[in-house]
């Protein structure tokens, strides 16, 4: 025979250490009412075996329809003559809590068993129900719940349940003994919820009487005072948490209220009940056919979700839009096996405010189911089914590198990586589509400098999986767009050009730096450039419908970068005449300067207006109309002028082309000085000459205007530049214009044109120009107008003769065809010889 241990030395604890531990991780506050919640929300969940039993709805609620759920009595109850003597310290002031979801006999043996409860077995409870429903004795030493036809309480201490084998849980049923009067008066501290006592309980009230400074000082499990302020800030602490999206991933709550004795706090209700009953079934189903592994395909489950918030001073709604994913394929398969035995389902859910006015903005949190308190900075807030440590307030993530299990961190990183970004893009999907008219950017995920947890990679992940699914997802001025159909561009650029691509419909996708970087960085992300904008101009007729001014802007900026040959199809040209045009088609000129501008002003139609563009662009065109031979837009040259003035100065009848001079108005006058301003920078060239040679360009002394190139040799034209010989011949025409030889008016021009039309004249005959400071120009001009100088006053011709003996005199070789000419002035007078002598 064995040899036998000498002894037996067990490990062992007792249940006010192990409640101490507990609460030592449930702290008290608020946390004991998410507990409480949470116990609720489970009691719907766990009675789901199919989609047939999936609509049932659990709501905070009491039997009279009041708004109660939460409520902190106050008031003593009666001590005497109870179900027990023990029970008088536990009758003064409670938190009771109230759902309509009844215990079952199991859910009743659960409280038992610390730690394994048959949460344990429920794959659809979100917590381990007697852990979390033990952080009530942060509170209490006495917890008791009312449900159905059961009175139950806890004695963890086994003080005044010692007297019953075995202590510690004793349970009566309360409709049996209802007209018992230690039961009535047991049962008065639970009136805040009143029921009859002789029927069923419709649902559970939890009650938590507060642990006095007395009892407080004997408790194995926490040695602190439950005040009434203490429990008063935990609800308006909880209220405030509620409120702030509290329900949204519950799978049966749809309202929560809290009071005090009859002052109502606050409550929190869901108002569409029957469209979130709808999708909440529709989310247990899709679970019920994951865990049957009937689920073959992802499910999604959206809706909007909407909310009323009451309290002492407010009365406020809040919307949120939800998504749910519950996605039964995921890499690995090993790691699901796994997360299925720890009761972890691929599921995630998001909810982002519908409405985010701009100075509230929401800082979202983690849930799985309730709310996490593991704040993430992101503008949603993200469910799923994590993997968590017992306090509820950390996952199971990169920090836990050197633990040896790394299954829990691989999975919620799983989740992250796979389940989150679909959640996240549909979402956003179903936003744009309920709202086209509003960016959604501001709900994108944010990126902080240094990535360290796990979601603050989303974004990065969101794009990729935007991309992959072509998802609508990305807002522009036309609507929501796929990435590969958008223009990429910071929030930050393009604030002068954002009308005219606005105008013209171009899908620009204008960004934040985060967003931006990623999704420049997708083969699908297209950025916003000057072809890139062309090619959707050209993929559209939007073009022809886009304001004039927007047109321009566009013009600026595709010639920023882009050759005018390519855009010149395009009918966003500003030309004179008010009309936008393209300029590959006709001939379209562009001015040199504002002078060019007005003289070519009367044909509108074909030049561009150089006051509507940039004085960078107008500086292109010039360099591009310079330099191009083929293309259409160009500058003026000076066989353009030709066309230009039949077409418009000189269209009228009275122009006739064989004319060789015509009377000139004021505007003909003041047209050919603009001419010759404008022609006399380009020079007189033989292209030039020939262009304008039949246009009555040369201004007269009798204010008629001659062809540059007559064709009559008789109208040749007499200038000089001497002012002495010109007064002379000014005095002399002036005494018979009509019939006087002609004579140029220089002062119509300037100096420099004068002088490039006197040397051009000199070389070229054909302009009948003589120069009267040639003495036999000069001649010939007073012998052809010798019938005027008969005229003249002894005083002129007394010039003319002076003017004639100085050339005379100044001159060896007087030619013979002049001493013919001065035979022919009568200027001079007969003198006798002797006074000839005499003057010698």
């Amino acid at each position: 025979m064995a040899p036998q241990p000498r002894r037996q030395n067990p490990q062992h604890q007792a249940l006010t250490i192990t409640l101490k531990n507990i609460c030592r991780d449930y702290p008290a506050g608020g946390g004991i009412l998410r507990e409480l919640l949470q116990n609720a929300d489970d009691a719907g969940a766990s009675e789901m075996v199919s989609a047939d039993t999936c609509s049932i709805t659990l709501s905070f609620s009491d039997l009279t329809n009041m708004t109660k759920a939460f409520v902190l009595d106050t008031r003593s109850h009666p001590a005497s003559n109870l179900l027990n003597p023990g029970l008088d310290e536990y009758q003064g002031p409670a938190l009771l809590a109230y759902n309509n979801a009844k215990f079952s006999a199991k859910d009743f043996e659960s409280l038992s068993s610390l730690g394994a409860s048959r949460k344990e077995q429920d794959a659809f409870a979100t917590g381990k129900f007697g852990r979390g429903f033990s952080s009530v004795f942060n509170w209490t030493d006495c917890p008791s719940i009312v449900s159905d036809t059961t009175l139950f309480f806890l004695d963890p201490h086994h003080s005044w349940s010692s007297s019953w084998d075995p202590p510690g849980g004793p349970e009566w049923d309360f409709t049996t003994h209802a007209q018992d009067d230690a039961m009535r008066n047991q049962l008065s501290a639970y009136s805040s919820f009143p029921f009859e006592f002789n029927c069923p309980l419709d649902g559970t009230i939890v009650r938590i009487p507060l642990r006095t400074a007395a009892q407080a000082r004997k408790s194995a499990i926490r040695d602190q005072e439950t005040t009434i302020s203490d429990v008063r800030s935990s609800m308006e602490g909880f209220a405030t948490e509620v409120h702030q999206g509290g329900l949204l991933f519950l799978k049966s709550v749809t309202k929560v209220s809290l009071s005090i004795d009859d002052e109502y706090l606050a409550s929190t209700e869901v108002t569409n009940k029957s469209e979130v009953v709808e999708a909440r079934a529709c989310i247990r189903e899709a679970l019920c056919n994951l865990l049957d592994q009937n689920a073959k395909l992802s499910e999604h489950i959206a809706f909007d979700i909407h909310f009323k918030h009451q309290g002492g001073d407010f009365d406020t709604s809040t919307s949120f839009s939800v998504h749910h994913v519950v996605e039964p394929s995921l890499p690995d398969q090993s790691l699901v096996e796994w997360a299925t035995t720890n009761k972890l389902h691929p599921w995630v859910g998001l909810a982002a405010p519908i409405l985010r006015t701009a100075d509230v903005e929401l800082s979202g949190d983690l849930f799985t189911v309730l709310r996490l308190h593991i704040p993430t900075k992101q503008p949603v807030h993200i469910h799923g089914v994590f993997s968590i440590s017992p306090d509820r307030r950390k996952l199971h993530g990169p920090s836990d590198s050197s633990v040896q299990d790394q299954r829990p961190k691989k999975w919620n990183v799983t989740l992250f990586e796979h389940l989150v970004p679909q959640a996240w893009a549909n979402l956003l999907e179903r936003m744009a589509k309920k709202h086209p008219e509003r960016s959604a950017f501001h709900l994108w995920p944010q990126e902080p400098p240094e990535r360290r947890e796990m979601w603050d990679s989303l974004c990065c992940l969101l794009v990729r999986r935007a991309s992959q699914e072509n998802c609508l997802i990305w807002y522009t001025d036309v609507g929501y767009v796929s990435l590969r159909d958008g223009l990429l561009a910071s929030e930050h650029d393009f604030v002068e050009q954002r009308q005219a691509f606005h105008d013209a419909e171009i899908p620009v996708i204008y960004l934040s730096d985060i967003i931006l970087k990623h999704a420049k960085n997708n083969p699908k992300g297209r950025k916003l450039c000057q072809r890139t904008v062309l090619e959707c101009l050209r993929s559209s007729s939007r073009l022809l419908a886009v304001p004039d001014k927007s047109k321009i802007v566009l013009l600026e900026y595709l010639s920023g970068e882009l050759p005018f040959t390519e855009i010149a199809d395009l009918a966003v040209f500003p030309f004179e005449d008010g009309a936008l045009r393209a300029i590959n088609q006709h001939r379209v000129f562009l001015h040199r300067d504002v002078s060019e501008r007005e003289l070519f002003k009367r044909t509108p139609e074909l030049n561009l207006d150089i006051d509507k563009v940039s004085a960078e662009l107008l500086k292109r065109l010039r360099q591009f109309a310079a330099k191009s031979s083929t293309s259409s837009l160009r500058l003026r040259h000076q066989e353009d002028l030709q066309e230009y003035c039949y077409k418009t100065v000189f269209k009228s009848k009275k122009f006739h082309k064989s004319l060789d001079m015509i009377d000139a108005d004021q505007e003909i006058r003041s047209f050919v000085d603009h001419v010759w301003k404008w022609i006399t920078p380009l020079g007189l060239s033989n292209r030039t000459l020939t262009a304008i040679g039949p246009l009555w360009l040369l201004p007269l002394t009798n204010g008629k205007y001659r062809k540059m190139q007559p064709e009559s040799a008789s109208l040749t034209v007499t200038y000089t530049a001497v002012k002495n010989t010109k007064d002379i011949m000014l005095k002399i025409a002036g005494l018979g214009p009509e019939s006087a030889p002609l004579m140029l008016d220089s002062d119509a021009f300037s100096a420099q044109s004068l002088s490039i039309l006197c040397q051009t004249a000199s070389k070229k005959s054909n302009l009948a120009i003589r120069n009267a400071d040639v003495f036999t120009h000069f001649l010939e001009w007073l012998v052809e107008g010798r019938h005027l100088l008969e005229l003249a006053n002894p005083a002129d011709k007394a010039c003319v003769l002076d003017a004639i003996v100085d050339w005379f005199w100044g001159c060896k070789n007087h030619d013979k065809l002049a001493k013919q000419s001065l035979r022919q002035l009568c200027v001079f007078k007969r003198v006798r010889r002797s006074e000839v002598d005499g003057t010698m």
